[in-house]
């Protein structure tokens, strides 16, 4: 039991208020020998003996069953149990987009030619 209470309790290390679970887990007065050891070799532990301890009544219901189907009943509720993704990304944050928009004060097409040079000439000195 102890070797399944430390894997739990490894699997649930980045759970927010884990203690609280498996304090809990303590507490529930139907965890079956069945139960316990399937949490030693379920795929997420954790989410489950958290599923446990969030559905008391459905706990209760499974420790009552024939072990196989209890074994049975602990999978399909295992294989829909996932864990949280963890956010693993290095990328840094996106751009900001630029708003707004910005108005011609020159129209090339409308301009004359002496308009033209005097505007490219100014640009040109901005650099």
């Amino acid at each position: 039991m102890k070797a399944t209470l430390d894997r739990v309790r490894d699997a649930g290390k980045d759970i927010e208020d884990f203690d609280e679970v498996l304090e809990a887990l303590h507490e529930l007065p139907a965890l079956s020998r069945t139960t316990v050891d399937f949490l030693g070799e379920a795929d997420h532990p954790a989410q489950l003996a958290q599923w446990l301890t969030d559905n008391p009544k459905e706990a209760a219901r499974i420790a009552n069953l024939d072990p196989a189907v209890a074994v049975r009943a602990l999978e399909k509720v295992d294989a829909k149990l996932k864990p949280a993704p963890k956010k693993t990304t290095q990328a840094p944050p996106p751009v900001p987009t630029v708003g707004g928009r910005s108005t011609a004060d020159f129209d090339a097409e409308k301009a004359s030619m002496d308009e033209y040079a005097a505007h490219w000439k100014a640009r040109q000195a901005k650099g």
